[in-house]
């Protein structure tokens, strides 16, 4: 049988999407490497679409996430140290009023983590936008959280959170554009069944896999700069 394909590279790369959309989260690192394996020349494209792939390491100052908001090369920045690991040179790193905001965001989503979590890694990454006049400021960033491991092994459970989002500040008040994606897993394994006296020989195992993807615009009053944080973190909160 004749299979027709997309004839151009955005049909093909809306296809791959559409694909990705309807995989498990658990098997959507092995279809995304497939993919791109067939079409090379969509891979970052693709990659660009999803953020799949969570790594937390330790830093000397606390636990980070690597994922692509911090990834310069090789190398990933520490949202504590604001130090590269391997280090690099003439790497980018936020302007001072904004790595100061990233250090208390930081902290505070650290708390956050651990109120509706029970722990986890949370990495805030905050960058520099260009505005057209130079009193407004305008900065991008991404709030990263994975959950803790599951307290037993009879249960596999995983929460990964992406919110990206644009900030640009207009006098006393701020607009923030925030695009939010979110994929949850959950394995548990069942007990042998006993049915009529007779004890199954297999454990059983549920599954159970949601994948969603948001967008919505906020308007704050913004009286000082620290009340990004209250702001953000409003954010989040309704997206989750």
């Amino acid at each position: 049988m004749d299979v027709e394909l997309p004839a151009d590279d955005d049909a093909v790369l809306t296809a791959m999407i559409d694909l990705m959309r309807r995989v498990s989260p658990r098997e959507s690192v092995r279809v995304l490497d497939m993919l791109s394996e067939l079409q090379p020349e969509l891979a970052d494209d693709l990659a660009g679409h999803f953020d799949i792939k969570l790594d937390s390491v330790k830093d000397e100052d606390g636990d980070y996430i690597q994922c692509d908001y911090n990834m310069v090369g090789t190398s990933y920045r520490s949202p504590w140290s604001n130090t590269y690991h391997p280090a690099i040179p003439d790497a980018p790193l936020p302007s001072p009023r904004l790595r100061e905001l990233e250090l208390v965001l930081n902290k505070a989503f650290k708390v956050y983590t651990q109120m509706y979590f029970g722990g986890g890694v949370c990495s805030v990454f905050l960058w520099d936008l260009e505005e057209e006049k130079p009193r407004d400021m305008g900065f991008a960033g991404a709030v990263v959280i994975t959950s803790p491991p599951p307290p037993t092994d009879a249960v596999d459970m995983r929460w990964d959170s992406f919110h990206v989002f644009e900030c640009h500040e207009r006098g006393r008040s701020a607009k923030y554009k925030l695009t939010s994606t979110i994929s949850v897993f959950l394995k548990a394994t069942l007990a042998p069944v006993v049915v009529d006296k007779v004890t199954s020989e297999n454990e059983g195992e549920a599954n159970l896999c949601a994948h969603t993807a948001r967008q919505a615009e906020y308007d704050y009053p913004l009286t000082t700069p620290q009340g990004h944080v209250a702001n953000i973190g409003r954010m989040v909160e309704d997206m989750e």
